[in-house]
């Protein structure tokens, strides 16, 4: 449990200090999932998993608690499982990791990865602990404009600011969806032009999300220990003239031929057998009622219709919740007309042609489709990781092998 919450503390510095202190000497069963700390003052029960599988690791790698901050900030700013090279942290953070311990971090091949994860979280009883009260927002205040935090009329704005900004219970989705939301699997998938301008204070981030954009230019700023550049004038001079040199020569460049969209597919179970039975009239009358409906909640949701080849559909949507909502919508409306679908769903990259869609996405999307049991909206993991904060909920369906698509795709269908 100290290890634990000395890790969750150590991303957020001092607003949570106090938490990590209080929890630090809170002893709890090793079954338990709530733990009462003081937050900012505040008696407040800190919410927690139990992650047997990463419990089991660190008993066997001999990973102790890490309680630098400058160990802990360094750690929780990599991605996990994900290769960092180390040529794009500075040469602080590369002498940093040489002082964490063993089994948080594997090193090899110029590229770091981020072995350990945190299973509970203390910024959200944060949250949900102070959000609104004059302490905490200082307290945020000096995390994230240290330059200016001692400034009363600053603080005055902020407080203000934030109390306006979001609800208490806005601010808690707000920050849980900042932490589900999961897009490292589909940047590589940007075709468009992007400039990456990282935190000074925390460059790693950045240039791993640089490396992973095709094209993408990357523009350091001058020393800044918050997150607002406009509080310092050098950064905020360097950051207007690098967005806008970089918008600038976007006005040379062609339009791209390429789009991020989400894929669905649908089609009638039994479809065969119903029509045998039914009779090539019955049939025609039931496919033009379930077009109609398809169609209509295609357009009630934004979607674009691309192909339609019997009874199966072929549409595409720019957000892809819209999707998944869209398919189920679908698949209850077809039920008045007694009739039972599958849908799948991907979110990739697309080529764009005279209006048609094609590429790996498409590919992807059909073969989840044809996976999908009878009256059932399958997704990719892709799709769930994008609508993380949504409020959709999802079913685990576990990792398959799709055919003429690389490596295994772990699915899920949406919930009923």
């Amino acid at each position: 449990m100290k290890g634990l919450v000395g890790m969750a503390a150590g991303r957020y510095g001092g607003i949570f200090a106090e938490a990590a202190r209080s929890a630090a000497g809170f002893t709890v069963s090793t079954d338990a999932q709530v733990a009462l700390v003081r937050v900012l003052g505040r008696p407040t029960a800190v919410m927690y998993r139990s992650d047997a599988g990463e419990s089991r690791r660190r008993r066997e790698t001999g990973l102790v608690a890490i309680t630098r901050m400058d160990l802990l900030d360094l750690l929780l700013s990599l991605p996990c499982e994900w290769p960092v090279p180390c040529r794009s942290l500075t040469g602080r953070e590369r002498r940093l990791l040489r002082s964490l311990p063993a089994g948080s971090i594997e090193i090899g091949n110029g590229t770091v990865i981020r072995r350990a994860v945190v299973p509970l979280t203390v910024e959200l009883a944060a949250v949900r602990a102070g959000w609104g009260g004059r302490s905490y927002f200082e307290a945020l205040a000096r995390k994230w404009a240290p330059e200016v935090a001692d400034d009363d009329s600053f603080r005055d704005w902020f407080v203000w600011h934030m109390r306006r900004s979001l609800s208490p219970g806005a601010a808690l989705t707000a920050f849980r969806t900042a932490m589900e939301l999961d897009v490292s699997d589909v940047v590589s998938a940007v075709r468009v032009p992007t400039l990456v301008i990282p935190l000074p204070s925390l460059p790693g981030p950045g240039h791993y999300l640089a490396s992973r954009i095709r094209g993408a230019e990357i523009v350091e700023l001058p020393e800044l220990s918050g997150l607002y550049t406009w509080v310092d004038d050098d950064a905020h001079g360097a950051t207007m003239e690098a967005t806008a040199t970089f918008i600038s020569r976007l006005e040379k460049r062609d339009r791209s031929e390429r789009v991020l969209a989400t894929i669905l597919f649908t089609d009638i179970v039994g479809s065969t057998e119903l029509a045998s039975r039914l009779g090539d009239s019955a049939w025609r009358d039931l496919l033009e009622s379930h077009h109609a409906i398809v169609r209509r909640e295609l357009a009630r949701f934004q979607g674009r219709e691309l192909d339609t080849v019997g009874d199966g559909f072929f549409a595409a949507f720019d957000g892809p919740a819209r999707a998944v909502l869209a398919a189920s919508a679908i698949r209850d409306s077809l039920r008045t007309l007694e009739l039972e679908i599958r849908a799948g769903l991907h979110t990739g990259e697309c080529e764009v042609s005279d209006g048609k869609i094609a590429g790996i996405a498409v590919s992807i999307g059909a073969r989840i489709s044809s996976l999908a049991a009878p009256g059932e909206v399958l997704v990719s993991s892709t799709v769930k990781d994008l609508v993380a904060g949504s409020g959709l909920q999802f079913e685990d369906r576990g990792e398959h092998h799709l055919k003429g698509v690389p490596e295994a795709w772990r699915l899920f269908a949406a919930a009923r």
